[in-house]
């Protein structure tokens, strides 16, 4: 069987790979066939390596050959790669099954438990690395520490997750109908079963992404009803007690009360300050105008202003 795979012909050397990857062997002669399948690592044709790989993975070995490590940390084939790293995991769980006792008589081929298909499974995809471009829904907040969100195209759905912190890195908020590139990382909880992708590094997809976002918001709040005549509220002529929400110490703060005072005098600024752009400022914006809600009969009306800005820079106002 081996002196096939010494063929001048690649279609040969694969075949007899197949054969000895079907094939049952005593200790004796596996120790000489894995030792051809090894030098099998290095062949000049790129499917004969990759067909090693495989063949050394269903050989039930008890220990990773050093050829394989090597292999998997440095070849350049993508596809060998991912196949030397599952060949790798599951000699390695074969391994653990076989010290521990658990293992699967009467079977063919190798069975995986649960917990050990979702380990070989992640070891797999933790190599992976990829960017994906999408439009952003289902934004959530867990517990005030991970954002869950969902990529979309006319072709799928993928699910998305990351810390809420790494937005003050990345210096995006995210809101529906937002075009990104996420770089991300693929894998599949234990707990749950269910396949995602935590995002490493998020950027927006450019101004027009947000315009989009925008218009699809705007039309979102007209089909409710929100701009509707019918809602707006008459303001008081003569005001005498204005909540003021805008930065802290900030052009538009001095600006406002400047030309407030010299137009008319004896009004009442309650100011608070927020943060006007950036990760972060839709929150402090929405509370201010909760707190100044919140406590009855202290202000007239309510004043949310800023400078000018790029539309990216007027993002949080949009909320």
């Amino acid at each position: 069987m081996t002196p096939k795979l010494n063929s001048a012909k690649a279609t040969d050397r694969v075949a007899a790979l197949k054969e000895i990857m079907a094939s049952s062997y005593s200790c004796q002669d596996k120790e000489h066939i894995t030792g051809a399948v090894i030098e099998c690592l290095n062949d000049n044709s790129i499917t004969v390596a990759r067909q090693a790989v495989q063949t050394l993975a269903r050989l039930g070995l008890a220990y990773v050959p050093d050829e394989l490590k090597v292999l998997a940390h440095s070849v350049e084939d993508a596809k060998l790669k991912t196949l030397s790293i599952a060949a790798i995991a599951r000699i390695e769980l074969e391994q653990k099954r076989q010290e521990t006792g658990l293992i699967e008589w009467n079977m063919d081929e190798y069975v995986f438990s649960v917990g050990d298909f979702l380990v070989f499974v992640n070891a797999l995809l933790s190599h992976e690395i990829v960017h994906i471009k999408g439009e952003v829904f289902d934004v959530r907040v867990f517990r005030d520490n991970l954002v869950f969100f969902s990529l979309k195209d006319t072709e799928g759905v993928v699910n998305c997750w990351f810390p809420r912190a790494f937005q003050y890195q990345w210096g995006v908020e995210l809101s529906e109908g937002m075009e990104v590139v996420a770089k991300v990382k693929p894998q599949v909880s234990p707990k749950s079963g269910r396949f995602g992708l935590r995002v490493l590094e998020l950027k927006l997809s450019g101004e027009g992404s947000l315009r989009l976002a925008l218009d699809r918001l705007k039309a979102k709040l007209e089909a409710e009803g929100l701009f509707d005549e019918s809602r707006k509220r008459p303001l008081p002529f003569l005001p005498e007690r204005i909540g003021l929400i805008t930065g802290e110490d900030s052009a538009a703060y001095s600006d406002f009360v400047k030309v407030l005072k010299a137009r008319m005098g004896g009004i009442t600024i309650y100011h608070a300050p927020v943060r006007v752009q950036g990760v972060g400022s839709i929150a402090e914006i929405c509370g201010a105008v909760e707190y100044f809600n919140g406590i009855s009969d202290t202000c007239d009306l309510l004043v949310l202003t800023r400078g000018g800005g790029s539309l990216e820079d007027l993002q949080s106002f949009n909320s």
